[in-house]
């Protein structure tokens, strides 16, 4: 077998295919312009850990609930991108806002190399 490298003169796009449904893979933080790709082993500690907390995030996405919104009001606006996030992906441009996008459309997350 041939091996080879391959340098790039311009910015590379790698989509790894994966969709990401809003308030159930990430959530959108509009103060700090990012999206937090959700970690559900965090999300789970933040809500407390045990049997109630489960029911409480499986309620919220059963229900199409606004996830984020939920939080920042539970946590009094003290919630960060971090407690919740397996990946911070920054964003260029606008975000989306409920006028742009609703609970079901879907993002593909992409590396930028």
């Amino acid at each position: 077998m041939s091996e080879f490298f391959i340098k790039t003169r311009s910015p590379l796009h790698i989509g790894s295919g994966e969709d990401m449904i809003r308030n159930y893979d990430y959530l959108y933080f509009p103060k700090e312009e990012v999206i937090a790709r959700l970690s559900e082993k965090k999300l789970f500690s933040l809500l407390g850990g045990n049997e109630e907390a489960s029911k409480s995030m499986l309620d919220l996405v059963k229900n199409g609930k606004n996830l984020y919104e939920y939080l920042k009001n539970r946590f009094e606006d003290s919630l960060t991108p971090a407690q919740v996030a397996e990946s911070i992906l920054p964003l260029e441009g606008p975000g989306p806002t409920p006028k742009t996008e609703t609970s079901e459309q879907r993002i593909r997350q992409q590396i930028l190399s």
